[in-house]
Order: C-alpha cells, then structure tokens, then sequence
C-alpha cells in the first residue's frame, strides 16, 4: 500500500474527511497511479520495440543474398531513421532519457577544478549531444547545448555543472553524466586536456572526437560515431551498437565488439587488433605492419577489407559468413593445413588465414 493510500485512509479514520470525499481522494490517486505506470509501460514497449527492430534488421542482413554495399548502407540509414524517431517519441511522452522538454539553451566556460594537477585518467560520460578532446597544454571546457529549468532549479549554469557534471576521484577526473544520473540535458562538450591524461570515453547517442596522442583505454558507444585523429590505443577495449569507428593514424593495440558499427582504421600503427562485428564492416587501410602484428577481424555478415599494407605481416585472420573477404598483398601462397589460405608476404612463416561461408574471398 502506498504511502498517500495510508495517508487517506488514516484520515478518514481520524474523521478528518467523510466516506464520499475518501473515495473521491482514493478515485484520484488511482487514475494518477494508472497515467504513470502508462507512461512507463509505453518507454518500455519502445525500448522493446527498439530491440527487436535491431534482431529483425540483423536478420534481413544475414539473409540477403548477396549482401552488397548498397544494401547494407540502406538497411544502416533506415535503422538509423527509426532509432531517431523512437528517441523523438519517448522526448515527447517525457520520458527522463534526459532531453529537456522545458530546456533553456546554455553555453558557457568550466574553469580547472581543484586537484586536476594530481589527475591521471580522464573519464567522460555523455549521454546525448556530442564530444571533443584536443591536446593543449592545460585544462579548457566550453559548454553548449540546453538544461532543463527544473534540472537548473535557479542556478547559474556554470555553477550547476560544477555541482553535477564534474568531480575528480583519487587521480580520475570524471566529466559529464551517466545513466544513472536523472539530469535532463542536452549538451556538447569542447574539452582541451594535456596528452599525458590516459581516456575512457562512454556515450549513448553523443559522438566523439579525439585529436591527438592521447592515450585511449577504452571507448563505449550505443548509436553515436567515434573519430580518432593520432591516438594511441593501448590495450584499449572498444564497444559499439550501431555506432561507427573511424581511426586515423596513431596506434592501434586493441579489442573490439560491433554489433552493426562499422570499423574503419587509415594509416595506423598496428601492434595488435582483434575486432568482431555481427553486421558492421572491417576496414584496415594503409596500415603500418611489423613481423609481430597480429590482426583478427571477423563479421558475420560485413565485408573486411586490407590493403596497402606498409611493412611485413606476422599473422593475419579475416573471416565473414556472408561477407566479402579481401585482402592486399605481396608474396606466394599456398593450401592451408586445415582451412583458408596461407599467405607468406615479408618473412617465412607469416599466416594469413581467410574464411567465409557463402561470401567471397579475394586476394589482391
């Protein structure tokens, strides 16, 4: 029993309110109790309904035959199309995914916090809106986008920002705001940090920019893009719905999962890269090699593309079920023991290994 519930009937107890104003009270509350589990239950069957679209189109990919760029681009457009208007629809029930029905635009400048000295790690978290990291020699933060009037609730927006938005924990610097946070805005983030700051960057629908040669730990997104301009990824884990990766130059040390985010990577240093996508496409271009790289990139129904390797391969794996498998090269070939092909481009023993079920394979 809720507690307003208890208050009505301790009331009519008391003799504080008749019998006919208690139903009247109780008649209220149950239409008002009613209206919000509507609208809870009508966020929940659109996040049903988001789900299950994703499966579907997952599933149109798998089984178009053949499944061509064109394709592919169309089914990504639509999707993106309809995740766009899901989003659109629970704003307009009021949904606290934290778009500000009643916003009020802000822009504004964040001073360094206290202690930013001892910082080590940067850790930003945007939900909606987007973000941009560059090198520079101190810290700098530009504000823009809209706050909700009841999210502000008086306050000057720089300070209600300082209050919310930003802290620092042992030698982490936390910027934005996660999901668990009930606050309702909108913004984009211009952030200028020293390169000796390690990054972990997570998002829902906010894309990322990073330039320069940051050390990257791990990067996070549901449907935003993430570009990458001269960063080093070390070790880092990266994580995507729909969301696509754009990496150019830098360092690529990494672990990836896509569920139909593209990967693309253009003139990087690659140590080592282990990518798996369901429906997004693997893309390794002008990649710098040694005989130690190590690269496995496999996608169910996406195409993986190498070429114009620069320097000598160690150990290459490409593998797509209903994808097309192409790969760049210099040197002989021969059978492999068990499946795919061996390559051998740049010192003995180096192996290229290339699987697909019912999509091509093509060495170039």
């Amino acid at each position: 029993m809720s507690e307003a519930r208890k208050k009505i009937l301790q009331m009519l107890a008391e003799g504080k309110i008749s019998v006919e104003q208690s139903e009247e009270l109780l008649a209220a509350l149950e239409k008002d109790t009613k209206a919000s589990d509507h609208k809870r239950s009508f966020t929940e069957e659109v996040s049903r309904f988001a789900e299950n679209f994703q499966k579907q189109v997952r599933e149109a990919v798998k089984k178009a035959e053949p499944p061509g760029h064109e394709f592919k681009a169309r089914i990504k457009e639509f999707g993106g199309w309809v995740q766009n208007m899901m989003g659109s629809m629970v704003a307009e029930f009021g949904h606290g995914r934290g778009e500000p029905v009643d916003g009020v635009s802000v822009e504004f400048s964040v001073p360094e916090p206290d202690g930013f000295s001892r910082c080590r790690t940067c850790q930003v978290e945007n939900l909606f809106g987007s973000v941009t990291i560059r090198e520079g020699t101190a810290f700098a933060l530009r504000v823009m986008g809209r706050i909700s009037h009841a999210a502000l609730a008086g306050q000057p927006p720089n300070l209600w920002f300082g209050q919310h938005g930003l802290r620092i924990e042992g030698d982490t610097l936390h910027l934005g705001f996660d999901r668990a946070t009930p606050t309702r805005a909108v913004l984009d983030l211009e952030l200028t940090l020293p390169t000796s700051l390690a990054l972990r960057c997570r998002s829902v629908s906010a894309s990322l920019s990073i330039k320069g040669p940051f050390r990257v730990e791990s990067l996070k997104t549901v449907s935003g893009d993430i570009h990458l301009h001269g960063a080093e990824l070390a070790g880092a884990s990266l994580e995507t719905v729909s969301g696509d990766f754009f990496v150019e130059g830098g360092s690529v040390a990494a672990d990836g999962v896509s569920t139909s985010g593209d990967f693309r990577c253009k003139g990087a240093r690659i140590g080592r890269l282990k990518m798996q996508s369901i429906s997004g496409d693997i893309e390794l271009a002008r990649p710098e090699v040694t005989e130690a790289t190590e690269v496995s990139c496999n996608t169910t129904s996406g195409d993986v593309f190498v070429g114009q390797v620069q320097g000598p391969w160690s150990s290459v794996e490409a593998g797509s079920r209903t994808g097309t498998v192409k790969v760049t090269w210099e040197g002989t070939a021969h059978p492999g023991l068990r499946h795919g092909t061996k390559l051998e481009s740049g010192h003995a023993g180096a192996v290229f290994t290339a699987e697909s079920v019912s999509g091509d394979i093509e060495f170039v």
